[in-house]
């Protein structure tokens, strides 16, 4: 992971605590760990409080904007990555 042209992505459970996750104390440990992470968050459509959600993701420091997996009606068949078309508060 020390290839600065190394492309990670973070996958968290939205449904969680994201500041608490064992893997974002790992991704910490990585040299220009801000650069190479993309924060997926899947489960999305559990989140019940998005600003505070996105105030965790901000708080990781990353450059890069995250990637909402959500479940509109909890068929795991049909999940949609939020664009920036779709109306999300932060």
């Amino acid at each position: 992971m020390d290839n600065e042209d190394t492309t990670v992505l973070l996958i968290l459970n939205g449904a969680n605590d994201l500041s608490n996750s064992c893997v974002i104390e790992y991704m910490k440990k990585v040299k220009n760990y801000q650069n190479i992470f993309i924060p997926v968050v899947a489960r999305a459509d559990l989140i019940e409080n998005f600003i505070g959600k996105f105030k965790q993701l901000k708080n990781f420091g990353l450059n890069t904007r995250p990637c909402l997996i959500i479940n509109k009606i909890q068929d795991n068949n049909n999940l949609k990555n939020l664009s920036n078309k779709d109306e999300v508060l932060i």
